[in-house]
């Protein structure tokens, strides 16, 4: 009969987090997550997308009293990715676009006369650069260890549906954003298997823009990669009645 080794490898800790959509964020989630990144001690961190709403430059009608209030959302984000960075010095935080970012690029496309304007890029504007934050676009491929991470591009209506479907779509494993929900599926073809995670979202979930109760989850997802390798266990993290509670370790709002 074979033998079990067992051995304790060196392993890379990632952090996943998504759709905060500042000013439509949840201070107390966003805070569990913090407080959990500090626990945690990633070595590296992923902003996979709608960071900040860009609600006065969406195409559809808006609120007159909240039309004119874009600054205030970059000025809210900015502030958590200084608190970001604090809570975790020495990771390396990528950030990628989401679907609401993307909502200045297009706008700026169809203003070309300002188009140019560097004070006007993501970086800029987000102070990115002082964070040493590295930059990717909606539309830029990013992977970790071939694990592909984006914000994504599918929404399907229960959890987990999506998670197929990005699956099939890219036929590789992954994670992303964007449904607000926590899931995970799984496909093994021949003699490989491959998984894709939905993330949650850290913003309130009875947003004033959707009539009823939203089918979203609060959370965040974790990983342990064999270093540099394709080898990975990943955690998702829900956040419950305003608590987290991992590895017998319990996060509240006190």
């Amino acid at each position: 009969m074979p033998r079990v080794r067992r051995t304790v490898p060196t392993v890379e800790k990632v952090i996943f987090l998504s759709d905060l959509h500042f000013p439509h964020h949840d201070p107390d989630a966003i805070n569990l997550a913090l407080s959990f990144v500090r626990w945690f001690e990633p070595e590296y961190v992923y902003l996979i997308g709608d960071l900040v709403d860009f609600y006065a430059l969406s195409s559809f009608s808006k609120d007159p009293n909240r039309a004119l209030e874009l600054q205030t959302e970059l000025d809210m984000a900015v502030s958590f990715l200084g608190t970001l960075r604090k809570a975790c010095p020495d990771a390396h935080i990528y950030f990628r676009e989401g679907n609401h970012e993307d909502r200045l690029s297009r706008y700026l496309k169809a203003h070309p006369e300002i188009f140019n304007l560097r004070a006007l890029t993501m970086k800029s504007l987000l102070k990115l650069d002082k964070f040493d934050i590295k930059h990717y676009s909606y539309r830029d491929d990013l992977f970790h260890n071939n694990f592909s991470v984006e914000h994504g591009d599918v929404v399907r209506k229960n959890s987990a549906y999506t998670a197929a479907a990005m699956l099939a779509k890219r036929v590789k494993s992954g994670i992303s954003g964007h449904t607000h929900r926590l899931g995970s599926h799984y496909k093994s073809y021949r003699d490989r298997t491959f998984v894709w995670y939905e993330n949650g979202c850290l913003c309130q979930t009875d947003p004033e823009y959707i009539i009823g109760v939203p089918d979203w989850q609060q959370g965040f997802t974790v990983g342990y990669w064999l270093e540099a390798s394709q080898r990975v266990i990943l955690d998702q993290i829900c956040i419950v009645d305003k608590k987290i509670f991992y590895q017998g370790v319990l996060f509240k709002i006190s």
